[in-house]
């Protein structure tokens, strides 16, 4: 690899940190990983628990690495068949011997696993799909000993970045061992940098060398073309090579934030629709109302969301809820007037977030749409 790239490279990054302090996204991923090291047990008993706590803890260190929907595949494995997953995670996590090419083949080997019991879920989402990459970002957290985070999109960049040679590729055809060795390289020279080896705790629940192995990462999944997470800094390090593909993975970025906003809104509505759904529904036959138009009335009777009403001009009929949340018929019984503007206000929220979810899946489609 080339020293002098690898100098400027985390000279920069340490000219920001002087501005800005250790960011919180690299602070986070300590944090995770911390929270995980000797606790994380895949025999546990309660392994959704153990899934949603690590869930938590990496949220925000994986905002923008993609590993967030692949942790809810997880999830799901963990609350409908908690032994598979187990003996997964197992498999996973078993010595390799230092064998590289082996642990490749382990990582392959729990994508594959997982994602065929989670073919067999309807509720499980193409996201939540584990990969190399989400695979990866797990290890990094349970076991940062001898584990870098990976980003499948920028390895070989980065490797042309640093002067590194060795094969790297990306997706199917990642070579471990060259990504390996690309990141150790950069994880070795922060330990000598007068800045940032500094920053390192040398006290807690990991190793400073595990602590430099996600620096390592941090840097270099962050000095890609939009340099995502080096602080907002608009000029990147190195330019790329092609504005098409920087354009591409800026767009495949803002769609993955999109899709996990998205995702949200959608789980709000599921919500809002049970809150709606569990008001208890009330027996209006006999109720006296006080209406604009006919003064006092009474029902006679309810037929589905017809209410048939008695009134000085005769019978009258009216729809329900719309009668009552846009004032036709004000109860007289206090417990009807809360009920029914508990659910005006649940409308409400879920009419502004049925809303948000369309404008952002236009977003989304109009994005995936540009060439």
């Amino acid at each position: 690899m080339n020293a002098e790239r690898i100098a400027l490279l985390l000279n920069n990054y340490a000219a920001l940190l002087k501005k800005t302090g250790v960011p919180e996204r690299l602070q986070a991923i300590w944090n995770a990983a911390e929270r995980c090291a000797g606790s994380f047990d895949p025999a546990a008993e309660d392994l959704p628990g153990m899934i949603r706590a690590l869930q938590e803890a990496a949220a925000p260190a994986f905002a923008h690495v993609g590993s967030a929907q692949p942790l809810n595949g997880l999830l799901c494995l963990a609350e409908k068949d908690p032994a598979l997953l187990s003996d997964a995670l197992l498999r996973l996590l078993a010595d390799d011997g230092g064998d590289l090419a082996l642990r490749q083949a382990m990582m392959q080997a729990f994508c594959q696993h997982c994602n065929e019991r989670l073919a067999l879920y309807p509720e499980a989402k193409r996201t939540w799909a584990q990969n190399i990459r989400a695979t990866m970002n797990l290890l990094a957290l349970i076991r940062p000993e001898d584990n870098f985070l990976y980003k499948s999109t920028e390895a070989r960049y980065v490797a042309d970045m640093v002067g590194c040679t060795a094969d790297v590729s990306s997706g199917a055809l990642f070579s471990l061992a060259g990504y390996h060795g690309l990141a150790g390289g950069v994880a070795q020279a922060i330990a000598s940098h007068p800045v940032l080896s500094g920053l390192v705790p040398a006290d807690g629940a990991l190793p400073p060398t595990a602590l430099r192995n996600l620096m390592a990462a941090d840097i270099l999944l962050n000095a890609g073309p939009k340099k995502l997470g080096l602080f907002g800094e608009a000029t990147p390090l190195v330019l790329t090579r092609s504005r098409t593909g920087q354009a591409a993975q800026e767009r495949a970025v803002q769609v993955n934030v999109l899709q996990l906003q998205l995702d949200q809104l959608n789980a709000a509505q599921a919500q809002l629709n049970e809150e709606i759904a569990a008001l208890p529904a009330p027996d209006l036959v006999g109720q006296r109302f006080t209406s604009p138009a006919f003064g006092t009335v009474t029902c006679l009777q309810v037929q589905g969301s017809i209410l048939t009403l008695e009134t000085a001009a005769g019978p009258r009929r009216m729809s329900q809820p719309e009668c009552f949340l846009n004032g036709f018929l004000l109860p007289e019984d206090a417990a009807l007037v809360a009920r029914y503007e508990a659910e005006r206000a649940l409308l409400r929220r879920l009419k502004k977030t049925r809303a948000d979810a369309v404008n952002l899946l236009c977003s989304i489609r109009r994005l995936q749409s540009k060439p």
